[in-house]
């Protein structure tokens, strides 16, 4: 009864907040539609009604872009591509990654990796998994789970499809690229923004940032960025055994512990979220034909707590179908154990462009560096499940009555350094060629370091072992060691690449590529604890391989409106080392279960793709109308497969085939002056087409995978005054429903259809904006995925990642 009676309490005082947070916003919004109608009517007493059709002057401009290393209009390039420029991203508000991925079709995300920080993946086209899709900042390509606020960018280009000779084997299924503003020699230039807003079930928040433009010299020119973002934390937190646990008897040496006897403890809004980020560009032109461009950004997260939402069923008796839901914001805890995290990356990076009568010859060197660290409560899964399925039955020893305090941490240290040799060339002749040389090496410390502890807990653990392999009583030492780690590895990787085109005819054009690679991994893992049966370690692992990716285009431009292609193209990722299986915990049982031995578990080779595509990218009505679109088969082969463990443990192993099968279309309207609308609708069916004993059978949905994804955009502006322009801007991004395997791998989980709606309406002029905005205005619980943790899941309560709840705010922009 008091569980119940305080499980009410929360959820009141939840609903409470949630209204006090909804009048709150209400009245933001009410407060600014006062001040926008009051400023209105002092700028100008009557609206300048706006144009209903479009002047001979309107049109659509055409994005230029890089994505095959020359500069071209993306109406004229041959593979589907989505660019979204640094203007609309202002636009649209967009900030994380999240905002702008929404709105791209067929592009899916989720959380596929241990903890929080480091675990997102990208899926492009139904291609799933780590290292699937490529992600570069410029010319350096990062690690895919990093998120780096885009608040001064060029413009972001998603490329579909696999990019395996001009980008290498982490652009399986596509590749991501944010490409930052550099300096310019004409002016001193800046801008500055300062936003503010509150979010239902959390309060408020704020970003700020700016950027300014300094020529020092006719051919000398820096740019420099900064910016601090703040998210208020929306889940609550509730500590105490007589909630999560009812009926545990007592709690063992848990400094931090709360009994029941003192009642629990709530804590408010604990998931707190600070990033601080700067970029330094320097560009000089060294020569008429010399170019160098420098670089450093940097960017610091810091997590006060996890921001997940728990989702409980009764572990005894699951449902079917477990559907996964986000409505829950408040976190239910043995212990008051800190779930904190923090993600410092750099990058600095050096580009030298030498342009010559022929070409361009270019140079691109980069370094990545990156650091995360967090700490995570696995009190549950230690102090219940753990013994739960470990126990002999015919003897009890008392751990599921009794709960240890078992913090674990995890710490990650990434680094990466790549050259690039490339020429473009610029004949005067039907040929062209793109080609160059790559090398990138890539190292990856992981360690659960401090160990994880349950202290206390070392006689319990000890009279199971002893239980367990029938030794005398007394005979193992007490430890209170659950886990610890040290996992380096290293990847390297070696390219060499051509695509040669020629000019059949005016207007039928034909690419042939290739790319050699030579890749090889290493991979070390000692570890010790009691969930890994004792001290262990691999020794050093190598896996090698080598090969050649094809690729063949060709192109039809019917006339500058209209342009036709279809391409084959092939994709692969690099093979790898893993840690194998410990023998405690039932793992080694557990993959024999599912068809795999101890030896599965210990490498595994790299998978590869052929892609299918035909396109047609189109303008009409004089440039008012753009219509663009793509059809595509993917035969996905030896699909690498992380299998997860209910132990606890993943492994990496070589499972089946799928098909992914879908279209794309991107549609832009500008109906008048004024009015702009942009549709834009991605279509994936992605199928294993193969039964894998235990795992999937032929027609089996690959996980992730949402088989709809659409999105509209209509942005509305008129004039107020000769000064003074007003605007309304709604976004609408609809996401199907897709499966998740990522912590039970037997029994697909659910993720829901979700609906994100965004407003946002204010007035500008050349120098200043003022705005208002509701993010998430449908107020959608929106579930990206479930969480795999760095310990285990506690039975029957998945943690899911979702997004935030609705937010109103206001903003301030100014330019100079």
């Amino acid at each position: 009864m008091a569980y119940a009676k305080m499980r009410m309490n929360v959820k009141e005082r939840n609903l409470n907040n949630k209204k006090e947070s909804y009048i709150q916003s209400v009245k933001t919004c009410l407060a600014f539609t006062l001040f926008a109608f009051v400023f209105q009517q002092c700028v100008s007493m009557q609206i300048v009604q706006a144009q209903t059709e479009p002047s001979d002057e309107a049109v659509i401009d055409a994005i230029v872009v890089t994505a095959t290393k020359r500069a071209e209009s993306i109406q004229s390039v041959g593979l589907s591509i989505s660019a979204i420029s640094g203007e609309d991203l202002q636009a649209r508000g967009a900030v994380d990654f999240e905002d702008y991925a929404l709105t791209v079709p067929n592009l899916a995300f989720g959380a596929t990796d241990d903890g929080i920080l480091a675990n997102r993946t990208i899926s492009i086209r139904g291609i799933e998994g780590l290292n699937t899709t490529g992600f570069y900042i410029d010319d350096v390509p990062i690690d895919e789970s990093i998120d780096p606020l885009v608040l001064d960018v060029e413009r972001v280009e998603v490329l579909r499809g696999p990019q395996g000779t001009l980008y290498g084997a982490r652009g399986l299924g596509g590749t991501v690229r944010i490409v930052t503003k550099q300096p310019e020699f004409d002016e001193v230039s800046g801008r500055v923004h300062f936003g503010l807003s509150n979010t239902d079930e959390g309060g408020l928040n704020y970003v700020v940032d700016g950027a300014v433009n300094i020529p020092l010299s006719e051919k000398f020119a820096i740019r420099f960025t900064g910016y601090q973002k703040y998210d208020e934390g929306i889940f609550d937190k509730i500590v105490g055994p007589a909630l999560t646990a009812p009926g545990v008897s007592g709690m063992v040496g848990a400094p931090g512990a709360i009994s029941g006897d003192n009642g629990p403890l709530f804590f408010e809004n604990v998931d707190d979220k600070t990033t601080f980020g700067a970029q330094l560009a320097m560009r000089l032109e060294a020569s008429d034909n010399l170019e160098v461009l420098v670089k450093f950004l940097m960017q610091r997260t810091k997590l006060d707590g996890f921001p997940l939402a728990d989702f409980t069923y009764d572990a005894d008796n699951p449902p079917r179908q477990i559907v996964l839901k986000a409505d829950d914001f408040t976190q239910e805890r043995l212990f008051n154990i800190a779930e904190t995290g923090e993600d410092e990356w750099f990058q600095t990076s050096l580009t030298l462009n030498y342009e010559t009568d022929i070409g361009r010859f270019s140079s691109s060197t980069g370094y990545f560096r990156r650091k995360t660290e967090e700490g995570e409560d696995s009190s549950a899964f230690v102090s219940f499940t753990l013994p739960e399925r470990t126990l002999d039955p015919q003897r009890t020893i008392g751990l599921t009555r009794t709960a240890a305090s078992a913090p674990i941490y995890q710490r990650l240290n990434f680094t990466t350094f790549v050259e690039e040799l490339r020429f473009v060339s610029n004949f005067e002749s039907p040929f062209q060629v793109t080609t160059g040389l790559f090398y990138q090496d890539t190292g990856d410390d992981e360690d659960f370091y401090p160990p994880n502890y349950a202290r206390g807990a070392g006689v319990f653990l000890s009279q199971f072992i002893e239980a367990a392999f029938n030794f005398p009583a007394g005979s193992v030492p007490p430890n209170d060691l659950i886990f610890t780690s040290f996992r380096p590895s290293d990847v390297e990787e070696l390219g060499a690449y051509a695509e040669v085109s020629y000019d059949i005819t005016d207007q039928f054009t034909a690419t042939l590529g290739a790319r050699y690679y030579d890749t090889e991994t290493s991979f070390n893992d000692t570890r010790d604890g009691f969930a890994n049966g004792g001290p262990s370690t691999t020794g050093v692992r190598t896996q090698a391989e080598d090969g050649v990716n094809l690729k063949a285009l060709l192109e039809y431009q019917a006339n500058e409106d209209l342009y036709f292609y279809t391409s084959a193209a092939q994709g692969f990722r690099i093979g790898g080392a893993s840690g194998g299986l410990p023998a405690a915990l039932d793992c080694p049982a557990q993959a024999a279960r599912l068809g795999f031995s101890v030896d599965d578990a210990g490498s595994y080779d790299s998978d590869d793709l052929w892609s299918y595509e035909l396109g047609a990218k189109s303008t009409w009505a004089d440039g008012r109308v753009v219509l663009n679109g793509a059809i595509f088969r993917v035969d996905f082969d030896d699909i690498q497969q992380v299998i997860l463990l209910r132990c606890g443990f993943p492994f990496t192993t070589n499972a089946g085939e799928a098909q992914s099968e879908g279209f794309e279309i991107e549609a832009s309207f500008l109906l008048t002056d004024n009015l702009f609308i942009q549709l834009a609708a991605g279509y994936t069916d992605a199928e294993f087409t193969e039964d894998v004993a235990q795992l999937f059978k032929s027609g089996d949905k690959l996980q992730q995978i949402p088989e709809w994804t659409y999105s509209f955009t209509a942005d509305y502006e008129f004039d107020v005054s000769a000064n003074y322009n007003g605007f309304a801007r709604a976004d609408f991004s609809y996401v199907d429903e897709s499966i998740s395997r990522v912590v039970d791998l037997e029994n697909p989980r659910m993720r829901p259809a979700y609906e994100i709606l965004n407003l946002r309406a204010g007035v500008r002029s050349s120098d200043y904006e003022f705005y208002a905005f509701i993010d998430n205005a449908l107020d959608e619980d929106a579930v990206f995925a479930d969480n795999r943790t760095l310990a285990a899941e506690a039975t029957g309560r998945p943690r899911v990642v979702r997004n935030r709840p609705r937010t109103i705010g206001v903003g301030l922009r100014g330019h100079f």
